[in-house]
């Protein structure tokens, strides 16, 4: 019989930490991000039809945020990985969420 471990299975990554938060409740406030990844959206007739998920502290409480912005997608996948945590605002700008 075949073990377990001998199968090559993955661990999968580590789950997001803390209550979920809307990204206008954290607009032109300071946040950390400690880490992100970008996933296929559920929401698959929107945008590019991916997520991000932002692991967040916010006033030292953890929080997550989903979204579907494609700026902030793009802007954070040109940050290493290894210069995580870092600090930012999220900001609106016309109609579009950057960080500053």
């Amino acid at each position: 019989m075949t073990n377990f471990k001998d199968l090559g299975v993955n661990t999968p990554s580590p789950s997001l930490k803390g209550d979920k938060i809307e990204t206008r409740d954290v607009l032109d406030t300071e946040v950390t991000v400690c880490d992100y990844s970008i996933v296929d959206s559920k929401f698959t007739d929107k945008g590019n039809g991916k997520c991000l998920r932002l692991q967040l502290k916010v006033e030292d409480k953890d929080r997550v945020l989903f979204t579907g912005s494609g700026v902030l997608m793009d802007m954070v996948e040109q940050i290493p990985k290894n210069k995580l945590p870092f600090t930012t605002k999220i900001i609106k700008r016309n109609r579009r969420f950057e960080f500053t």
